[in-house]
């Protein structure tokens, strides 16, 4: 796996068959990320271990903002439609394990509510603002 999350590969293009074929359709992706993709504040003690920890983490979580720009990209160039959902950073239930039941009924229960309050999908990746232009 070099990806956490993808569309196609970025050398494909469905124009091309959509023009081979004849077909004239709109095309959306909806993206659904199962984490935060906002910067968290978190204190790392001042030793070796738990500074490399935090850097992985940190790591792994920007590689994963980076596919989203990727597929953005590829999205926008192909005219597909771009929708993004991910974690809001105001949902703060800990979750104390990696299948801690408790952590995820309330996520649920958050995107029910959501769902359910008429979700505005994310138009862009998280940072990128088109609107200023």
């Amino acid at each position: 796996m070099t990806r956490q999350v993808f569309l196609y590969p970025p050398g494909f293009s469905p124009k091309v068959i959509d023009k081979a074929i004849g077909w004239t359709i709109k095309r959306r992706v909806f993206i659904i990320r199962n984490t935060k993709v906002d910067p968290e504040f978190a204190e790392t003690k001042d030793q070796l271990i738990p500074i490399a920890t935090r850097s992985i983490s940190t790591l792994i979580k920007t590689q994963g903002i980076g596919d989203l720009y990727q597929i953005y990209t590829t999205a926008r160039r192909d005219g597909v439609d771009y929708n993004l959902a991910y974690i809001p950073l105001d949902f703060i239930v800990p979750a104390r394990s990696a299948f801690d039941k408790d952590y995820m009924n309330a996520l649920f229960q958050r995107g029910y509510e959501l769902g359910r309050a008429g979700y505005q999908w994310q138009k862009e990746p998280p940072g990128l603002d088109t609107k200023l232009d």
